[in-house]
């Protein structure tokens, strides 16, 4: 049982740095620190969330650091549960020790995730906020971070309870209908209902719309440079980044293995990867280049294949999508390739179509200036399931629909769909669930 067990992990990450934070949560962290520390229990502990300095000592007496402690006493904690932070110098060596102390004085190392947690079962949050802190440390922008916090807030789950409260009142309807003989029927009650779940379903369809912004937002995109050798992969990636990451030659076959560089496209990290030329291998080492090119194709969110004017011989692509046709090298003259079948035309070496290029990868990524607006779902777990609150609400429709209403179906259809939005909110998840969605997190949070 969680009240029983007392953890304690670092909250900061490993490094040297000015400062680090240990962080203990449960009913015995009092007991624990107390043990350890040079200020007395009485003067420490008698006014939560003020910070106090003192020594900590190891369990022969000896201190290994001035430190700063502040006790956040439960239910007024990120746990949910008495906690307490303490500051030390940022050396791992002095935050090992401390942590070694107080598991000796009872507390037990942390699980990844074990804080947000316990805040989750004491009802501090519900399972899509938890997910949202994860989301949140992990954000590749700022753009992300803030959308993840708007997460962290509340203002998704609300969106998530709003549906709930429809949907228990469509199900009351249902349950009246089925409960009173059809002679008191109000005139117009199904048509009623029927109403009621369109207008309450098509408030689905935006949130389920909006996944792919959030997941753009919050772990950025993956474009992928590919083509035959000598189109101008590497001069182009140059160019999209500013930069001279990739080495430009004349002589095909300069890049042997995948390089990659970051750039920001309307708050969106987008992660450009250069790769080897698409052509039968000639070496060992061209063949591996050539192995990496088509994996990083696989997983790109898009792929640009890049042609060139002055070759002849257009490759076979890899199968890919969404991907763009790009024609590099219309600075050069007697164009040997119909430009009408591409999507766009650029020249990577003088700039020119580069910016309708940039535009374009928006538009194939779905990054728009409003996608901060609003939270959207983040995980696959939450558009799983509110797909399946979708499916249900739909069925129960149909069933509603025609001049013999399937009342007891559609009952039954609301009522999964409401159990669907619960399994979302962590109402009803299983510990399985829980394991895979916090063992990704670091272990002091």
């Amino acid at each position: 049982m969680y009240a029983e067990t007392t953890i304690v992990a670092p909250a900061t990450p490993y490094g040297y740095g000015g400062i680090s934070v240990i962080r203990l949560s449960g009913s015995k962290c009092i007991d624990i620190v107390t043990n350890y520390i040079s200020q007395s229990a009485a003067t420490l502990f008698k006014s939560p969330r003020t910070a106090i300095t003192t020594g900590f000592n190891n369990s022969y007496g000896e201190e290994i650091d001035r430190i700063i402690v502040t006790y956040f006493k439960q239910p007024s904690s990120y746990t949910g549960e008495d906690v307490i932070e303490i500051s030390c110098h940022g050396n791992p060596a002095i935050v090992q020790q401390i942590i070694n102390t107080c598991c000796k004085g009872g507390a037990k190392m942390a699980e990844p995730g074990e804080f947000t947690k316990r805040a989750f079962l004491n009802g501090k949050i519900d399972l899509v906020q938890a997910e949202a802190v994860a989301k949140l440390i992990h954000s590749k922008s700022l753009d992300g971070a803030n959308f993840n916090n708007k997460i962290l807030s509340g203002h998704l789950s609300k969106q998530f309870y709003a549906l709930k409260k429809n949907l228990l009142g469509i199900l009351a309807s249902i349950e009246y209908s089925l409960d009173i003989s059809e002679e008191e029927v109000p005139p117009n009650h199904h048509q009623d209902i029927l109403k009621a779940m369109t207008k309450t379903r098509s408030t689905i369809a935006p949130i389920l719309d909006g996944h792919k912004q959030a997941q753009l937002l919050t772990s950025g995109a993956t474009v992928v440079i590919a083509g035959q050798p000598n189109v101008g992969k590497s001069t182009l990636l140059n160019k999209l980044s500013n930069s001279d990451r990739a080495i430009v030659s004349e002589q095909p076959g300069t890049t042997r293995d995948s390089l990659s560089v970051s750039l920001l496209l309307s708050g969106v990290v987008v992660t450009l990867i250069d790769t080897a030329g698409l052509r039968v291998a000639k070496n060992t080492i061209e063949e591996e280049g050539v192995s990496r090119a088509k994996k990083h194709i696989k997983n790109a969110d898009l792929v640009i294949f890049l042609s060139s004017v002055d070759i002849d011989e257009t490759p076979t692509h890899p199968t890919s999508d969404p991907r763009l046709s790009v024609l590099n090298k219309i600075d050069i003259p007697n164009n040997k390739i119909n430009a009408k079948n591409f999507d766009c035309s650029i020249s990577a070496k003088e700039g020119s179509g580069i910016k309708k290029l940039l535009n374009l990868i928006k538009d194939r990524l779905s990054i728009y200036p409003s996608i901060t607006d609003s939270a959207a779902l983040t995980t696959s777990r939450q558009y799983n399931g509110l797909l399946e609150t979708d499916l249900a609400l739909a069925l129960g429709i149909k069933n509603l629909r025609g001049g013999n209403p399937a009342l007891e179906l559609a009952a039954v259809d609301v009522r999964r769909s409401i159990g669907a939005l619960d399994v979302i909110l962590g109402k009803t998840t299983t510990e399985e669930i829980l394991d895979n969605i916090f063992k990704s997190f670091c272990v002091g949070k």
